[in-house]
């Protein structure tokens, strides 16, 4: 076993059994409980996706469960109760105080997609809870209700969600239980995942506070493949009780290739089966080899290690595992690697801190993600705040002290992705909102307002989220050097920051002046995604057409043109129809088609464009990269 496999192993016990699953929707029943007292006048009942559990004892090996200030030294005599919310309980919610009112004890909590995960109280039976729950958009609704003497387990979710699609070949399908429960009783017909009504073999493993458990498939998934879980209700809790009711839930597998992501003179492919294939420039091993001049062809990352999603950094490379751990590699000098060290890593290492990501954002020397409770953490060069409120370390580098943080820095709450630009970095809100932080002197972070703001280097700068100007809300974004593109929930893309050679695509141009404020992409087009890069971008529209727009060194354009510059959308040459996410870097541009190849485009001298630089200095034309 791998050193992944031992430290996963580490934390979560193996069931005995192999055995068969199959996936569903879960349905929420109320309290079983008879003898709740009625709610006060003046206080909402909690909705029916919340769930309190009975009082239960102090679960072995839960060290990582909130104890709502309950000393650890007095753990063994603690009863604990189970607070929890199912996706979409609370849609509106930008943060959750549950308080015991009896006792004062409280947590608050961060809720991903309107629910979260179990989060332990102290407290007995008959105790009143108080939720308060603070609105995204301003206001908070309370909610009361009391600890039942008796509540039988229930599913609070799924990963992969009910009706996921493009789900990677080797996931570890989790499912969440609203308290712990008995982890032999998991693998006794309790949890099965079928295909076409036919178990799949496989064991299953649970995490030591019993609150998740894990099925391992032996072999990997089928590709484009239907999969049903179901979880009985032969899953029995710590005293005995089964579970609620059946759940049950489906997804659909994946296929080919999965997302294309470009560094600075390298770039990598995740494939369906969690493989991750690299090319290009290796000179510090962020192609996952030996560190040399380059890789080509395009190579698989020789690791054992299984990833849902991939980030290229400049001359980094990061990922998410089937389990939720991130591992990078490659240029660790700022510490953008996050494993605690300065050291370059041919070899994925592992992010410190025993943290558990839903996304990752890499772009030149820093690293920035989402936690699966909705906590946002970046790591790497820091000297424009880009890593948030939270001062961090310094990293010695050529021969002078800077910045940094080698181990993953708290951004805060509240943020549901984060997309890392060159020296600055943006998310999108709970509320669909827009936020930047971190070097401002061309206009990164989209606003004209001085609050808050300092000097760093001689320029300007915050590690204060600052609110992105005009209000629009946000599906996607993308971060580059010193621009950022983002695209609204009807299609429409705006862009803010450096517009040198019409990166905004705002139809003109305007070197060297801060545009801080967002512009509309002109040309009338309805945007799936948008990829941010150097002095250029390029976007796929809803048709699956490739745009792009900027300055056109090295033909990174793909517009089968040597022209300087495009300050509106270009079409991309030859290709008819894209789809997924493109990407883009200071110097090249790669998309997926809809036949499932990558093609690239721009500059080859280390190359990026997966061929041979000697036979190949650059294209203005997309050409077919030749992975296996």
């Amino acid at each position: 076993m791998d050193s992944a496999g031992t430290r996963e192993s580490a934390r979560r016990t193996t069931g005995r059994s192999v055995f068969l699953l199959a996936l569903a929707t879960a349905v929420m029943g109320c309290s079983d409980d008879p003898t709740e007292p009625e709610i006060q006048d003046d206080l909402l009942e909690p909705p029916v996706g919340m769930v309190v559990s009975n009082p239960v004892g102090m679960v072995v090996g839960a060290s990582d469960v909130s104890m709502g200030g309950v000393p650890r030294s007095s753990a063994a005599d603690v009863r604990l109760i189970y607070v929890s919310a199912r996706p979409g309980t609370f849609p509106d919610a930008e943060s959750i105080t549950i308080t015991n009112v009896s006792s004062g004890e409280s947590t608050a909590v961060t809720p991903v997609d309107g629910g979260f995960d179990p989060v332990a109280l102290a407290a007995e039976a008959g105790d009143e809870l108080r939720t308060d729950v603070q609105l995204t958009g301003g206001g908070t609704i309370a909610y009361a209700t009391y600890v039942p003497e008796h509540k039988r387990p229930r599913v609070v979710r799924t990963i992969p969600p009910n009706g996921a699609t493009e789900v990677v070949l080797s996931v570890a399908v989790t499912v969440v239980f609203s308290e712990p429960v008995d982890g032999n009783s998991l693998g006794q017909g309790g949890v099965e995942l079928r295909n076409d009504g036919v178990p799949v073999e496989g064991t299953v493993e649970w995490s030591e506070d019993r609150l998740r458990a894990w099925f391992i498939s032996a072999e990997p998934l089928e590709a484009e493949t239907a999969y049903h879980l179901v979880i009985t209700t032969s899953v029995l809790d710590l005293q005995g009780d089964p579970l609620e009711e059946e759940v049950e839930s489906s997804f659909t597998t994946a296929s080919g290739i999965l997302s294309v992501s470009t560094g600075e003179y390298h770039a990598c492919v995740l494939l369906a089966d969690g493989e991750v294939v690299c090319w290009g420039d290796n000179f510090y091993g962020q192609c996952g080899w030996p560190a040399a001049d380059e890789v080509l062809p395009p190579q698989l990352v020789p690791t054992s290690l299984r990833f849902t999603s991939i980030t290229v950094g400049g001359l980094h490379t990061c990922g998410v595992t089937v389990h939720g751990e991130a591992y990078c590699w490659g240029w660790n000098g700022w510490g953008q690697l996050g494993d605690g060290t300065a050291t370059d890593s041919d070899v994925p290492v592992l992010v410190a801190g025993d943290l558990h990501f839903r996304s990752l954002s890499s772009y030149s020397h820093h690293t920035c993600g989402v936690t699966d409770d909705g906590h946002a953490y970046c790591w790497g060069r820091d000297d424009y705040h880009q890593l948030g409120p939270v001062p961090g370390e310094s990293c010695i580098l050529n021969g002078g002290s800077w910045p940094c943080s080698k181990t993953p820095l708290p951004v805060g709450v509240g943020l549901k992705s984060l997309s890392v630009g060159g020296l600055f970095t943006c998310a999108i809100t709970i509320d669909g909102t827009a936020q930047c932080w971190g070097g401002d002197h061309i206009g990164q972070l989209g606003t004209d307002s001085d609050s808050q703001i300092e000097t760093c280097s001689g320029y300007r700068c915050t590690g204060a989220r600052r609110p992105v100007s005009g209000g629009y809300t946000f599906v996607q974004m993308s971060s580059g050097w010193g621009h950022t593109c983002a695209v609204t929930p009807d299609g429409a893309a705006y862009c803010w920051g450096n517009n040198n050679f019409g990166s905004l695509g705002a139809g003109f141009s305007s070197y060297n002046l801060r545009q801080a404020t967002p512009l509309a992409v002109v040309g009338g087009h309805t945007f799936l995604s948008v990829a941010a890069g150097g002095d250029h971008t390029c976007a796929i529209t809803t048709e699956g057409a490739a745009l792009c727009w900027g300055q056109n060194q090295f033909g990174k354009l793909g517009i089968g043109d040597p022209v300087n510059k495009a300050p509106e959308p270009m079409a991309v040459d030859a290709i008819d129809h894209f789809v997924g996410a493109p990407d883009v870097s200071g110097s090249y541009s790669c998309a997926i088609t809809a036949e499932g190849t990558v093609y690239c485009w721009g500059n080859n001298t280390f190359g990026q464009l997966g061929h041979d630089p000697a036979s190949l200095e650059m294209s203005y034309s997309p050409v077919l990269v030749p992975l296996r």
